[in-house]
């Protein structure tokens, strides 16, 4: 997830610094380096302040709500994402038609603006992904996995975009789109697990299979796959009806886009 985010981003200012380039802005590319670092530091100051706020209420309903309602966020964010993003040609022609109605207002912050508000929101869904995760995986690895994301997001990124004219870069984001679908569907079970302990979905609560004996949800390994997939070693039947379901229906709306 932070790879994706990190890659879009990347893209995102590679397009739009060679755009300017060739409209002959050279000297506003500094504009877009402003735009970034402010979406950092944003993105950080937000990160923080949702952190701290979970932290504070740990072990407590509020702390349950708060991560049940991020894995719903998360879960609308990344379906979102895979079900409508749009094919990566047109990206350069939507980025090349907005920088041309930024540089039109005649103002010097239009061109900060607008990659501030890209990077920022590839920010701050990185952190509606980081909530739910800091309860069950080690922060320092949440913090070396996200590093690590992020830098091989951004390098790739930029690598595919220069040397884009060679690469089919369709195929890189359907993978991606696979991968974000799995993703999701992981959130909405995980966020399920987290409504149905405060008692929010009083039905569907059977439990279906117990594999704690092979792997437990609390170790490494079970952490793990339940940060990336929605792993539980106890599922309620409403936890795995509604992973199938979201499967079936992205991939009949898949077939059906295709077909039109």
């Amino acid at each position: 997830m932070f790879f994706r985010e990190a890659f879009e981003a990347s893209m995102l200012c590679s397009i739009l610094a060679t755009y300017l380039i060739l409209i002959g802005q050279r000297d506003r590319i500094r504009d877009i380096w402003t735009g970034v670092f402010a979406a950092i530091v944003a993105s950080l100051i937000a990160g923080v302040a949702i952190y701290s706020t979970v932290h504070n209420y740990e072990g407590t309903p509020l702390e349950l709500q708060i991560e049940g309602i991020s894995y719903f966020l998360a879960f609308g964010m990344l379906t979102y994402m895979a079900v409508s993003m749009k094919k990566n040609g047109n990206l350069e022609e939507e980025l090349e038609s907005r920088i041309d109605s930024a540089i039109k207002t005649g103002s010097k912050f239009a061109i900060v603006g607008f990659t501030f508000l890209a990077v920022f929101r590839e920010g701050l869904e990185m952190v509606v992904f980081m909530v739910p995760l800091t309860s069950i995986t080690d922060p320092v690895l949440n913090i070396v996995l996200g590093v690590l994301g992020i830098i091989s997001g951004s390098v790739t990124g930029y690598l595919i975009y220069v040397l884009g004219k060679k690469i089919n870069v369709k195929y890189f984001f359907n993978l991606s789109t696979f991968l974000l679908v799995i993703f999701a569907a992981g959130f909405l079970v995980s966020g399920i697990g987290e409504f149905q302990q405060l008692g929010w979905l009083p039905f569907g609560n059977e439990t279906l299979w117990d594999t704690s004996s092979i792997l437990s949800s609390e170790s490494t390994v079970g952490n793990l796959l339940h940060a990336l997939v929605g792993y539980t070693d106890k599922p309620t039947s409403l936890q795995v009806i509604s992973y199938v379901v979201y499967l079936a229906l992205i991939g009949i709306s898949s077939v059906v886009r295709k077909r039109t």
